[in-house]
């Protein structure tokens, strides 16, 4: 059973809808750090200065805006203990970091629906657990939890999306997805303007989360995962569960069913005319499919009881499983003796399936460890140059709100043309590369600019400078953009999650040690050059060129499931995905089947198998 196969419907929409739900919250999650991060206006009565002094005193101080309550006014995080109010956004990032780690891993093991169930209601509950939180490092440890779930939220929830559709729709799944995300930033601004408490816009944050529980169920596993990890009959049910939901939406697909019985061998005295029809529509419906695993171990079992049971030294009476491979029939309907021998020995030693053992093999493709390692610099370096822009002082005094809000249109609009960017000839290499050189100048200029210019000079351009970084934060989103699709496309499904959790962590460490490499600034203050962004810039350049030596992923026609399917794909380098013709060749009218399978040359062999004896004789 092909997954690419599946006709796309109602069904798969509907679950993407569903799915998006929950990039609004994790988008609300995340811009809540802004929020908490924010230190309102205060007075200081003993020194008479707005917004504090060195030597104001915490008891001394009122916030001018009494109606609207924050983190900073409900502990006092103002005067010394500012830094504690900058702590919660870096416990939440350390969150996040483990998070995509540990998630990564658990969607590989046990699956992207559980990691993605488990994560949205743990996060659900840290949200309401901050509402009543008392104490203020009982705040910072349901924060760095709550960054923790929902950044496994967003992964299994992207991965499972892109995974319930064919390949040829993950640009624009995920397009759709992250999109929706950045309608969570822009909702939580318009909910902060009215909300003015912050512990009652953090249950309001929440209510998204209670309303799941109404169709969490509805939501498949990934077949793709299912089959990748040998669960053949779960992936057939997930779906024609899929194709029949999608005829009750009037998408056309079959009526959900369990998956039919196997064929049984048509050798007793009924005849080929009188076979069952349903046994015939079974072996034309598995036309295409993949090999069972069960296949090989059926096959394997069956030769070695035959040469037990034949007479000693007739070789012409026994039957391998290879002799019986080499026969003519329809294409997939009979395994190869290649397909027997992989099945089997994956079987026993593993092949990427069994618990663990895809570790080991994964290490071995270095290949795979080494774009795995060039996305890892390129996610941290992005992550770098993205923090060190930020970082600089803006010039358009805009309200928070506002600001938020704008930057979510934006980066929506970004989404769509790096979408554009990647459908196109160029591919995904040529647009990442350009944009993280773009960054990296970007980067460059403006430490130089701040070097180079006199202040009254700097601000006569200053207009010119906001223009410039909203440049460096375009080609930044087109970056992490295309760098998720990369990701996607060049890693096998048994370890998709788990390199797509590493290169997020090397996401989140990057924001993490920004500020410290900031620092460096402090330390050569006898250099006029702002040496921390320089430095950035140059490894961004850098780590540009080294993303040209990863395979180019656009025309892949199909995800890699394997590490034995990502290897074949990088050994073909780009792959057409106009496969009709290809397609044509290796499978076979219907009708030309059903009169092989009621013509009497023709033999069921049982699992799916039939074998044409009298072309083998002929030839002989």
């Amino acid at each position: 059973m092909n997954v690419d196969d599946v006709r796309v419907g109602g069904y798969q929409l509907l679950m993407l809808l569903l799915l998006s739900v929950n990039f609004v919250i994790v988008g609300m999650s995340h811009a809540l750090s802004i929020f908490y991060k924010h230190k309102p206006d205060f007075h200081c009565e003993d020194d008479d200065v707005l917004n504090g002094t060195s030597i104001c005193t915490r008891s001394s101080c009122t916030f001018d805006d009494a109606n609207r309550t924050s983190v900073a006014s409900d502990w006092l995080l103002i005067c010394d203990r500012e830094p504690l109010l900058r702590a919660s956004g870096d416990v939440y990032f350390g969150g996040m970091l483990l998070g995509a780690i540990v998630a990564g891993l658990l969607m590989d093991r046990i699956g992207r629906l559980p990691v993605l169930a488990i994560c949205l209601y743990a996060q659900g509950a840290m949200a309401v657990a901050l509402n009543i939180a008392k104490y203020y490092e009982l705040f910072l440890a349901f924060r760095g939890l709550q960054g923790f779930f929902a950044q496994g939220l967003e992964s299994s929830s992207y991965v499972l999306g892109i995974e319930l559709f064919p390949s040829k729709h993950r640009a624009l799944v995920s397009l759709l997805v992250l999109s929706m995300r950045s309608v969570g930033f822009a909702a939580l601004a318009g909910l902060n303007y009215a909300v003015l408490d912050w512990r009652v816009l953090q249950l309001v944050v929440s209510l998204p989360t209670t309303l799941t529980v109404l169709y969490i169920w509805l939501i498949p596993e990934s077949a793709r995962w299912l089959l990748a990890r040998g669960r053949t009959s779960h992936a057939e049910t997930a779906i024609r569960r899929i194709d029949g939901y999608n005829s009750l939406l009037g998408s056309g697909g079959a009526a959900p069913q369990q998956p039919a019985g196997r064929a049984r061998a048509a050798t007793d005295d009924r005849g080929a005319e009188e076979a069952s029809p349903g046994e015939a529509d079974n072996l034309l419906e598995r036309t295409g499919e993949r090999p069972r695993l069960d296949l090989a171990a059926n096959a394997a079992e069956r030769a070695g009881s035959e040469a037990a049971s034949g007479p000693p030294g007739d070789a012409a009476g026994v039957r391998t499983a290879d002799e019986i491979a080499s026969l003519d029939a329809p294409n997939d309907l009979l395994a190869s003796a290649e397909t027997l021998s992989t099945e089997v020995a994956g079987s026993k030693h593993g092949d990427g399936r069994g618990s663990g053992s895809w570790i080991a093999r994964f290490l071995e493709a270095r290949f795979l460890g080494r774009s795995c390692a060039v996305l890892v610099c390129s996610w941290f370096a992005c992550s770098l140059a993205f923090h060190g822009l930020i970082s600089l002082p803006p010039r358009m005094k805009l309200d928070r709100h506002a600001s938020l809000a704008i930057a979510a249109a934006m980066e929506i609009v970004t989404f769509s043309l790096g979408y554009a960017l990647i459908s196109s000839r160029l591919g995904r290499r040529a647009p990442l590369c350009v944009s993280q050189i773009i960054a990296a100048v970007v980067c460059l200029v403006m430490a130089i600019l701040a070097a180079t210019l006199s202040e009254p000079t700097a601000e006569s351009i200053a207009h010119g400078k906001v223009a410039l970084l909203k440049i460096g934060a375009i080609a930044n989103i087109i970056c992490f953009f295309v760098l998720r699709m990369l990701t996607i496309e060049l890693f096998p499904t048994i370890s998709r999650g788990t390199v797509l959790g590493l290169c997020i962590a090397a996401e989140m460490f990057g924001g993490l040690v920004t500020p410290l490499i900031l620092m460096l600034n402090n330390c050569l203050t006898e250099m006029k050059l702002d040496i921390s962004r320089i430095a950035i810039g140059i490894f961004c350049i850098c780590v540009a060129f080294f993303t040209l030596t990863l395979q180019e992923t656009a025309n892949l026609c199909t995800l890699p499931d394997t590490v034995e399917d990502a290897k074949i794909s990088s050994q073909k380098g780009n792959m057409n995905c106009n496969i009709e013709e290809t397609e044509d060749e290796q499978s076979e009218d219907p009708e030309k089947l059903r009169k092989k399978l009621f013509s009497e040359d023709w033999v069921d062999a049982g699992n799916g198998i039939i074998v044409n004896f009298t072309e083998n004789k002929t030839m002989d």
